[in-house]
């Protein structure tokens, strides 16, 4: 698992007051991305527009964003809960003790995800014609992977009949093989390889992280599905004052 690299010899702890105050101008995004800052290091601050931060994570730490806001200036900001490690612990559970923190979006790229896949190759889309129809995948494991290409899939044993995939849209990668996208069930969705259904061990494909102002929208619109799930395969309910956000983690694929 790859975690965020912390500078400073202490931490502060963040004031919450500020989701609490602004709660109706914070948007949530539930998305993956990258320090990435000018000076080498993404610098984290108590809320938007602090004067000094209280952290600095060092360019390449990877962390869950989780909620975004837009200050007076018209400048993004993004909040993530760390430990006093320095790890990113939204993409693992909740602890007491962690803190909340703010980055600027500017100094971030945005890791390739199932949202980068859509924006890339929705046009090659194709409906679903039935051709997962019939399998007979009782008693084995299936993969829903977070996009065609991707390292982090969800594993489901399928124990009876399997009954409808709930596919309606498909894709053909490069080497032929047609994957569809499954709302198999709650929890449980993603790109199923039609082609070859229960192989863990599918290519991966490098994906490069993207600077955020190429990015159009950081978070899914009402008509795009699955972006729930960044890294995991099992629903984690992250409470912040009165506010509920789901995470579905994704278990990373080995690496052979």
């Amino acid at each position: 698992m790859e975690r965020g690299r912390l500078l400073g010899d202490s931490i502060a702890e963040p004031d919450y007051s500020f989701y609490g105050k602004h709660r109706s101008q914070i948007k949530s995004i539930n998305r993956m991305f990258e320090a990435n800052g000018s000076g080498g290091t993404a610098d984290i601050y108590e809320e938007p527009e602090a004067e000094e931060p209280v952290i600095k994570m060092e360019n390449g730490s990877v962390f869950c964003v989780i909620h975004m806001y837009t200050d007076k200036k018209g400048d993004k900001w993004g909040s993530l809960l760390y430990d006093v490690q320095g790890n990113d612990t939204a993409k693992t559970q909740f602890y007491a003790g962690d803190h909340l923190g703010w980055v600027k979006m500017e100094d971030l790229l945005v890791r390739y995800d199932e949202m980068s896949f859509r924006e890339e190759y929705g046009k090659q889309f194709q409906k679903y014609e039935g051709e997962l129809d019939g399998y007979q995948a009782a008693h084995q494991t299936l993969y829903f992977w977070q996009y065609p290409g991707s390292e982090y899939k969800q594993e489901w044993w399928v124990q009876e009949e399997a009954g409808d995939w709930n596919i309606q849209e498909t894709y053909r990668d490069d080497a032929g093989s047609l994957w569809g996208y499954s709302d198999y069930l709650p929890g449980v969705k993603g790109w199923i390889c039609i082609t070859d259904p229960v192989n863990p061990d599918l290519p991966v494909l490098e994906r490069e992280s993207i600077p955020t102002s190429e990015v159009e929208e950081y978070a899914p619109g009402k008509s795009q599905r699955g972006y729930e799930f960044i890294i995991g395969g099992m629903i984690l309910l992250v409470s912040l004052l009165t506010a509920g956000m789901i995470f579905v983690f994704w278990r990373r694929k080995k690496q052979s």
